[in-house]
């Protein structure tokens, strides 16, 4: 089954770059995970059967989201899909970008994560949330933006 990204390229447009969302992700149901095992440890045998069940379900999740996240940069536009059944997408055409910010609190800053916050032609803002390595991200779109704007000034068409 080809990607959301793949089945949406225009012709001619390539892919110049792919994000990713943070492992950190992982972390709480990790922790949630152990103290359940360690308590089920001092509990009878369904206690244990059921920390063990619940710590899976919970581990379940962060993978199902981090593999049914996508975040590109592609030499027209910026796209991000999220979502397995449900699907929320961010299509911001080079174009209709004015402005690109990271957002990263001590804790995301120390992990190497962040938000990316794509602002659009007429104050629309597009928060991807959760990248990794969120500066670099950030890069990819000023990279892009630029060539952007010089064939603008150059007089020649990107679509």
């Amino acid at each position: 089954m080809a990607s959301y990204v793949e089945s949406i390229l225009g012709p001619g447009e390539t892919v110049t770059f792919e994000g990713r969302t943070t492992n950190w992700i992982y972390f709480i149901p990790w922790v949630i995970t152990l103290l359940a095992l360690a308590a089920g440890a001092f509990l009878p045998f369904p206690v244990i059967v059921f920390s063990v069940a619940l710590g899976a379900t919970l581990l379940i999740f962060p993978v199902i989201r981090q593999k049914t996240t996508e975040l590109v940069v592609t030499d027209r536009r910026v796209i991000a899909k999220f979502g397995l059944i449900s699907r929320h997408t961010i299509e911001m055409r080079m174009s209709k970008i004015e402005s690109i910010r990271v957002d990263q609190h001590v804790l995301e800053r120390l992990g190497g994560y962040g938000t990316v916050i794509i602002q659009g032609t007429g104050g629309a803002d597009e928060p991807i949330p959760q990248v990794r390595d969120p500066i670099e991200f950030k890069k990819a779109v000023e990279v892009q933006l630029a060539a952007y704007e010089d064939a603008v000034r150059s007089g020649t068409r990107m679509s």
